[in-house]
């Protein structure tokens, strides 16, 4: 039954995955990936989405790439790029699953391995950052770099150790986060390569393989985009270290109360027994777990390869020592344990998925207001929205100007009619501008309808209730 693990585990996660496929695109990122697998392929709204997509080099570029290279082959068959886009990141994640399940199982007993990789995949936190986000493609590359580094480790085999790398090397492309994913492979590498005593990793061949590929797909990585993503976030989205602590702990109390349950225990026996591994982990996850406190745009999910993952490992640790300490009715009891873990993970999230599944607003909001807008308006939004209103719209849309009323003067004297949102679009003016909009346009409210303020993949519904207006000389 165990050889049989893996299938049966990526046909789980498969299967949730596609039975809560939302009613389309939650978050603009992966709107924008949608976009740019058309722009690459089909050409077909090339006018419209260029001035959303058009850089010197897009950024997660290897999740673009992926999801452009799956739409080539499935347009052929009439499959929307909104489609392709789910389906990239659901196949994705559900191979991390099963990759990390690998990685556990050289490690631990082969079924706490299993229910420990299945209760991580089908965390409510990290199961709606595949399904909702584009974190898929970022777990696949780490569980994988993951696994084939103990397998290349255990086996002595060269090959699996240069995969690895070469896997650790794309987790970056992935998506920037995997910046500080090395501290964990290489860490890792050490401490077991030191606990197994397995001195020829230090032989030529054997470093080549486990850092030439990283090096030199790191650096196009940084080349690329990363480096600009670095800039921006220790610019603008840094706070000082130990501001979202409380946050932080509430939300893995939160979603992670068992988890932090058996992590505890397992840290207790770690120290008891001398595992290093299990102690490694353990320092890795409270070392991130410091880092992320000076995160200015923390949410869980950006907790998944750095702090879950080494919490998923001491979870492990525990179940495998319970599971190879008991028989009989007991051992099935403990089974019994591990899966309740899995399910009461994910249940906090069903009500939420299960609204994605019946209405994602943004897209209902933008494709019913196509048969206002012509096909020559503006409509005016925050920019992270106009994603929305342009792939779903096809109309052309522009993030909030400066001077508002310059900016719309212009759009009128060319004879476009311009249309703006009111809490989206108005919200974000402060109230001498918005005073000086009124009395000198006509504001006149032509659609009504349900729309999502957060578009981060949250997990918990911001539903309110948005205006369009447009915008008219008086």
């Amino acid at each position: 039954m165990k050889k049989w693990y893996a299938g049966i585990m990526f046909a789980i996660m498969l299967f949730v995955f596609f039975y809560y496929q939302q009613n389309g695109i939650l978050q603009h990122d992966v709107v924008e990936t949608a976009q740019y697998a058309e722009y690459v392929v089909t050409n077909e709204h090339d006018t419209l989405y260029e001035k959303y997509l058009v850089t010197k080099y897009p950024w997660r570029t290897g999740t673009l790439l992926l999801t452009a290279g799956m739409y080539y082959l499935m347009h052929f068959f009439s499959i929307s790029s909104e489609c392709t886009a789910f389906f990239t990141q659901f196949l994705f994640g559900s191979l991390a699953v099963v990759f990390l399940y690998l990685f556990l199982r050289e490690m631990y007993n082969d079924t706490a391995a299993f229910f420990t990789a299945l209760a991580f995949g089908l965390s409510a936190p990290l199961f709606n950052a595949v399904l909702s986000k584009d974190h898929g493609t970022e777990f696949f590359f780490a569980c994988a770099a993951m696994y084939f580094l103990i397998y290349g480790l255990k086996n002595k085999n060269l090959l699996s150790l240069c995969i690895s790398n070469i896997a650790l090397g794309l987790t970056l492309w992935m998506r920037e986060a995997m910046l500080l994913f090395p501290v964990i492979y290489y860490g890792f590498l050490v401490v077991y390569a030191y606990k197994n005593k397995i001195q020829e990793i230090y032989s030529a061949k054997n470093m080549f393989a486990l850092s030439i590929p990283y090096i030199f797909l790191t650096a196009g990585a940084l080349y690329v985009y990363v480096w600009m993503m670095i800039t921006n976030a220790s610019q603008n989205l840094a706070v000082p270290l130990f501001t979202n602590t409380g946050k932080i702990l509430q939300s893995l109390w939160q979603w992670y109360p068992l988890l932090l349950l058996f992590a505890g225990i397992g840290i207790i026996l770690a120290v008891k027994q001398k595992e290093y591994l299990v102690l490694f982990f353990t320092s890795i996850a409270v070392l991130f777990f410091i880092f992320f406190t000076k995160n200015a745009t923390y949410d869980i999910r950006h907790l998944g390869m750095c702090v879950l993952f080494p919490l998923s490992v001491i979870e492990c640790f525990v179940f495998s020592l319970l599971l190879e300490k008991y028989n009989d009715w007991k051992k099935y009891c403990i089974i019994c344990i591990v899966v309740f873990v899995c399910i009461a993970g994910f249940i906090p999230g069903v009500s939420l998925f299960e609204q994605r599944k019946e209405h994602v607003y943004t897209k209902e909001f933008a494709q019913n207001i196509a048969t206002i807008v012509p096909e020559n308006g503006i409509i005016i939004i925050q920019k992270d929205f106009c994603l929305f209103f342009s792939y779903y719209a096809k109309r052309e849309c522009i993030g909030l100007p400066d001077n508002f009323m310059a900016t719309v003067d212009n759009y009128i004297l060319s004879g476009k009619r311009v249309f703006v949102a009111y809490h989206a679009g108005f919200g974000f003016y402060d109230d001498e501008t918005k005073n000086a909009i009124e009395q000198t346009y006509q504001l006149i409210p032509v659609y009504t309808g349900n729309f999502e303020t957060f578009h981060h993949a949250d997990l918990k519904p911001q539903v309110y209730e948005e205006y369009l207006i447009e915008v008219k000389h008086r």
